[in-house]
């Protein structure tokens, strides 16, 4: 079986900060039709089968985790963003909606969950 025909998958949580940042890329890329999404509501059902796939296949499962090719995995947003770039002959960089969520609203989120992370630790 050769990796050419295969599609990557993206897994996504619903309403998460690092998950909306892949999304945006792609969409703004024009790179949605090349990947399949698959997204899940935090506590349903589907989130309970996409744990179980993606166990033993990751380190550590977190969204988004992006299947590559029939066994390679990759987590974490700016890795899956690069990748995916890279073989798309994409600079992120040049793609203003993106530019502007990744430097704007995200970068706020992402400091305000780092705080988060630090006070739940202090009071643990």
């Amino acid at each position: 079986m050769s990796d050419t025909a295969f599609t990557p998958v993206i897994f996504f949580k619903q309403n998460c900060p690092f998950c909306l940042k892949p999304r945006i890329f792609l969409l703004e890329a024009d790179l949605l039709p090349s990947v399949t999404l698959r997204e899940f509501v935090p506590g349903s059902e589907d989130e309970a089968t996409i744990r179980a796939e993606l166990a033993g296949k990751v380190e550590k499962i977190t969204f988004p985790t992006a299947k590559l090719a029939a066994d390679s995995y990759l987590t974490g947003s700016d890795e899956i963003i690069a990748d995916l770039a890279a073989k798309a002959g994409v600079d992120p960089a040049t793609l203003p909606t993106y530019h502007s969520y990744f430097a704007g609203a995200f970068k706020s989120m992402q400091a305000l969950y780092v705080e988060n992370i630090g006070l739940k630790k202090q009071l643990a």
